[in-house]
């Protein structure tokens, strides 16, 4: 009896040790140099693309879409009056200019001039670039009387052109100045008239004629087809140069050599003299101007429009 009292008595204390050393495991503090440290790699919060809102469209509306004009058609010559253009010019010149306005020009149609007093005239024989660029305040007697009169005066070019309101202005030189002074001295005293006359009307238009043939039987040691044409080809670079017209009343003219046309569909061109025209001559002025007057007609109203 005493011997089993003995071995529970053992197996209580053994339970109890046993008991003791299971809490102290449990309670007992680690130190944190044993604890295993765990590190986390943050993930980068990556920002969303932002999307592109599409501009609203509104339903049921179509876009306007902006109509291709259609070009205005090419007006014919036929539609513009020539009357329109001459009321606006004044014709500068010698004796062929001079003669024009009595052998031909508004003399022999009106149905292109109108009222042969619309354009204005600045003429006389013996007229030359050489004595238009200079004053008339510094000439000589025997000088002045070959400048044009205005108003009952001898005028500078310059002076008289602003006073009779045109702006076209028809220049013809040459005639009387190649023999004279030469061709280099000639176009250099056109372009000064020129300049002149600008200066007193700004927006003048200026329309040079081109020098005409002479006869080839009267023809002389300056004044023949070679020289006129070489006049005429400057003439045409000064034009394209400076922006003026050139306006060819040469070669309806002029036979195959370059000289003037005597007898022309059986009438007389030529009065007897070297250069001038008779009044069936000055018609190929006529025409030659007229279809100048209504192409800068056509020109400028197309002008106008854009």
């Amino acid at each position: 009896m005493r011997k089993m009292c003995y071995a529970v008595l053992v197996t209580i204390l053994a339970a109890g040790i046993l008991s003791a050393c299971g809490t102290n495991a449990a309670t007992e503090p680690v130190s944190p140099s044993e604890i295993p440290v765990q590190t986390e790699t943050p993930t980068p919060e990556v920002s969303a693309t932002p999307t592109a809102t599409p501009a609203p469209t509104a339903e049921g509306v179509t876009p306007t879409v902006t109509p291709t004009p259609t070009p205005e058609p090419i007006r014919d010559l036929s539609e513009f009056d020539p009357k329109e253009f001459f009321k606006e010019a004044v014709f500068c010149g010698d004796s062929l200019m001079h003669l024009y306005r009595f052998r031909g020009g508004p003399s022999t149609t009106p149905d292109i001039f109108g009222d042969r007093n619309t354009s204005s005239w600045l003429t006389i024989t013996n007229y030359c670039a050489r004595l238009a660029v200079k004053d008339v305040s510094t000439m000589l007697p025997w000088e002045k009387a070959s400048v044009p009169s205005f108003r009952g005066e001898k005028v500078n070019l310059w002076d008289a052109i602003p006073q009779t309101g045109k702006k076209r202005v028809m220049l013809f030189f040459g005639l009387n100045d190649i023999g004279p002074v030469g061709i280099d001295q000639f176009i250099a005293d056109y372009k000064a008239v020129i300049e002149h006359i600008r200066e007193t009307t700004p927006d003048a238009k200026f329309y040079i004629l081109s020098v005409t043939p002479v006869r080839k039987d009267m023809r002389d040691g300056w004044l023949n087809s070679k020289s006129i044409q070489k006049t005429n080809e400057r003439l045409l670079e000064m034009c394209e140069e400076n922006g003026l017209v050139y306006v060819d009343v040469t070669t309806i003219l002029s036979d195959s050599e370059g000289y003037l046309i005597t007898v022309k569909d059986g009438k007389s061109l030529s009065d007897g003299s070297n250069v001038h025209l008779t009044n069936a001559g000055y018609v190929y002025w006529d025409i030659v101007l007229e279809q100048l007057a209504r192409e800068e007609l056509r020109k400028e109203y197309y002008e106008g429009r854009k």
